[in-house]
C-alpha cells in the first residue's frame, strides 16, 4: 500500500532531523536573536525540515512516484536543484520537472558572460556546475572593488579593511558593469539585476545537461 502524503512528510522530517543535527542546532541558535529564527519574514519556514537541495530533492522526486495520487503530478523546484547532480539523485523521476533558475543564456547576459564562460571552461575543462556562478563572480568583484577603495596598508605592508568602510563602499555601488547586468546597490545592500526563468528537464541523463537546451528554457 502506498504511503499517504502526510506519512511521507512526517517520515522525511524525521529523517532530515536525524541526518542533519547541525541544521537543527543552528536554527535553534538563530531563533534566540532573530524573529522566527530568520532575517526576513518570508524565510520563516526555512530552518525547519526542508532546505531542499540536491540529495533531498532527488529523494522527494523519487518518493513522489510512490504516493497514491501523486504518480502523475509534475513537480517544480528552484535553483537549489539546478544541477546535473540532481539528475543523478532523482533518476527518471526528474523527467518533466520544472526548475526556476537564473537565465544563463548568452543572449540574456551578454558578451561579458560569454568571456567569463570561455575562460572558465579553458581552465577547468567543463561548464560551471552551480546555478549562481555568474552572480558569485559579480559579488566577488564588487567586494574587490570596495576593498580597493577603502583598504589601507601600514608601513609594514599589512592590509587593513574597516568593516563599516567596506560595507559603506559596497552599498554605494552604482552602475557597476557586471556579467549579470548593470548593478546598483540599494540602502539594504541588494545589488542584483536578476533574470530568473523557468526550465523543464527533458532527459534524466546528467551527461546531456546543457542549460537552455536540456533542461530547456520554457519562459522568457
Amino acid at each position: 500500500m502506498s504511503p499517504s502524503l502526510a506519512d511521507l512528510h512526517a517520515r522525511e522530517e524525521a529523517r532530515f532531523a536525524e541526518t542533519h543535527p547541525r541544521s537543527r542546532e543552528l536554527a535553534a541558535r538563530a531563533a534566540e536573536s532573530l524573529f522566527e529564527g530568520v532575517p526576513m519574514h518570508w524565510m520563516r519556514k526555512w530552518p525547519g525540515g526542508f532546505p531542499v537541495f540536491v540529495a533531498e530533492g532527488g529523494h522527494i522526486a523519487r518518493q513522489a512516484k510512490e504516493v497514491s495520487g501523486l504518480e502523475n503530478v509534475i513537480l517544480m523546484g528552484a535553483d537549489g536543484l539546478f544541477s546535473p547532480d540532481f539528475l543523478k539523485a532523482a533518476g527518471d523521476a526528474a523527467k518533466g520537472m520544472y526548475l526556476s533558475s537564473p537565465d544563463l543564456s548568452p543572449a540574456a547576459l551578454g558578451p561579458r558572460y560569454t568571456t567569463l564562460l570561455d575562460k572558465y571552461k579553458k581552465r577547468f575543462g567543463e561548464n560551471p556546475p552551480a546555478a549562481f556562478h555568474a552572480h558569485t563572480y559579480d559579488a566577488a568583484m564588487l567586494i574587490f572593488a570596495a576593498i580597493e577603495k577603502v583598504g589601507k596598508k601600514d608601513s609594514s605592508g599589512n592590509l587593513y579593511i574597516g568593516r563599516k568602510a567596506l560595507r559603506d563602499a559596497l552599498f554605494a555601488t552604482k552602475g557597476y558593469k557586471g556579467v549579470t547586468g548593470t548593478l546598483t546597490c540599494d540602502k539594504n545592500g541588494d545589488c542584483a539585476d536578476p533574470k530568473i526563468v523557468v526550465y523543464q528537464i527533458v532527459s534524466a541523463d546528467p551527461a546531456k545537461w546543457n542549460a537552455g537546451v536540456d533542461p530547456k528554457k520554457v519562459s522568457k
